[in-house]
């Protein structure tokens, strides 16, 4: 199993949601809404989900 290239804590998600919630309030606001989620587990989610997902650039050979 291969282990994390990075790692974000609690406090960095939270401050990274509060970063990036404001952009996108209004369409977030609409989705949360038909979702019946609240925006900020949305951003959230995102943010968790990029982070499982990012691949870094590989180091040139």
């Amino acid at each position: 199993m291969s282990t994390p290239r990075f790692f974000l804590d609690q406090s960095k998600i939270a401050e990274l949601r509060v970063r990036i919630q404001p952009w996108l309030k209004d369409d977030l606001m609409r989705v949360a809404y038909a979702m019946d989620r609240s925006a900020s587990d949305i951003v959230r989610d995102l943010i968790l989900d990029f982070v499982a997902n990012h691949k870094p650039a590989e180091p040139d050979a």
